[in-house]
């Protein structure tokens, strides 16, 4: 494709993105660039290349793609949510949680943005918030044996033993 059209933002996007799958971070971020470079507005060329940062340890480069993903168009979820991940990775989960606050806020069906923010809240043990939301994502697919077993280990912490025990054995019963 890049032979034919070698002004194909996408096609330039796409061999990022198979590069990225195949373990060559660096091809890959050079196809992101390439693709970036055609198409400056092109927001899954810069989310892939930042994903593909994350790989790499460079986090703050990471947080810059996310950021002109935001900018180009703030009401991507997705891009909250990778930079969310990311604040996490850094251990600043106040800042990570307002991300997956606002991812919550532009798609709330989707599990895994209250899955990520439980992750925060429970880093910063502020238990049964934690707890309100690793539910919230259980409500939304009940077919993760993590969620349970992350729901299982904030009941424990907050002595509801009962609770937690159920929670792990759904996990089993889900990861069998």
């Amino acid at each position: 494709a890049i032979e034919l059209d070698p002004e194909d933002a996408f096609a330039y996007a796409n061999r990022g993105f198979s590069k990225d799958n195949l373990g060559d971070f660096k091809g890959a971020i050079k196809d992101f660039n390439k693709a970036i470079e055609i198409d400056p507005e092109n927001t899954w060329a810069y989310i892939s290349r930042g994903s593909t940062k994350i790989q790499l340890e460079d986090y703050q480069g990471a947080i810059e793609d996310f950021n002109k993903v935001i900018e180009l168009d703030p009401e991507d979820a997705w891009a909250y949510a990778n930079r969310g991940m990311v604040k996490q990775t850094l251990g600043k989960y106040f800042e990570a949680i307002y991300d997956f606050t606002r991812a919550i806020e532009i798609d709330p069906e989707d599990y895994y943005y209250f899955y990520e923010r439980c992750n925060s809240k429970y880093e910063m043990e502020q238990l049964e918030s934690a707890l309100e939301d690793c539910s919230k994502a259980i409500d939304l697919n009940n077919k993760d044996y993590s969620l349970f077993t992350l729901r299982g280990g904030i009941n424990s912490n907050l002595k509801n033993f009962e609770d937690a025990l159920n929670d792990y054995s759904k996990a089993i019963d889900i990861n069998n």
